[in-house]
């Protein structure tokens, strides 16, 4: 899930030319939606590593 949002973060980058800007004002949005995505399912990963790897050790001690 976060690399899907990392990959919409590339094609979401070409919003930022200047021609684009002008033509659609939602590109912000679209750009900080493809943050929030990345770096939510990228935290989430980690949170969800960390505890297996609690659990693992609680079951081997």
């Amino acid at each position: 899930m976060a690399s899907s949002g990392s990959i919409f973060l590339g094609p979401a980058g070409y919003l930022q030319i200047p021609l684009y800007r002008q033509i659609w004002l939602l590109t912000p949005l679209i750009i900080a939606f493809a943050w929030l995505w990345a770096c939510l399912w990228s935290f989430t990963t980690v949170i969800s590593y960390l505890s297996v790897q609690a659990y693992a050790r609680a079951a081997v001690a």
